[in-house]
């Protein structure tokens, strides 16, 4: 545990230093609103609607929504109460960090738990199920894009100093297994029902080839 502390804290640190966190008005400003975009997964969310209006994407709209669910979920009512880690600038840090935490105030402080990033796994729940559309210049105009911003959301969870490095690491993993999961429950939803829907046109089909034969015999 006190490993991961150490690795927690040094990001931290070497953000702060990199970065200037919350002396450096334009990267705060960016970074409060590329953390917004993940609140509640709704970008992830519209996206899906979107998608569903093209025969090209009408599954993996399907397939993201059902990632961003699945992070809400099993991230936010199941693992978190788990947990039950608190945030970082409500941790006891240990004595070695010489120093206090350091919150920049960028955006207001969450009151939920910590462990992992609700909003890194939504948005790589919905960002990493773009990857599996299959025309390959959809797939590539929304799926790069996609995981650059999935990234960036994780990456601004860092900045504004609302969540462990580690919280973040864990939630894009997660959010990448909800996609997944996501993807299969869809594929298999959309074989079972092409193949009902085949087997349903199969009588209709053969009644007409009867008739057909029927007619040349006839003639």
């Amino acid at each position: 545990m006190d490993s991961i502390l150490h690795f927690d804290w040094n990001v931290f640190t070497w953000t702060e230093r990199v970065f200037d966190v919350g002396n450096n008005p334009s990267l705060d400003r960016f970074f409060a609103f590329i953390t917004s975009l993940g609140d509640g997964g709704t970008i992830w969310l519209g996206l899906g609607v979107i998608m569903l209006f093209f025969k090209k994407t009408r599954p993996w709209g399907v397939a993201v929504m059902l990632g961003v669910a699945l992070s809400g979920i099993i991230t936010d009512s199941i693992i978190k109460p788990l947990v039950d880690r608190p945030r970082p600038f409500d941790y006891d840090w240990p004595s070695w960090t010489i120093r206090s935490f350091y919150f920049p105030n960028i955006i207001p402080k969450p009151h939920s738990l910590s462990f992992p990033s609700g909003h890194t796994g939504s948005s790589f729940g919905g960002a990493f199920a773009l990857w599996f559309i299959k025309d390959k210049k959809c797939r590539y105009a929304l799926a790069v894009p996609g995981t650059i911003l999935a990234a960036l959301i994780g990456f601004s969870r860092i900045y504004v100093h609302v969540h462990f490095p580690t919280d973040v690491i864990v939630g894009a993993i997660a959010g990448i297994l909800y996609a997944l999961l996501a993807v299969l429950i869809v594929k298999s939803l959309h074989s079972k029902f092409s193949l009902r829907a085949s087997v349903s046109h199969r009588p209709f089909k053969l009644n007409i080839e009867l008739e057909q034969r029927s007619g040349r015999v006839h003639r």
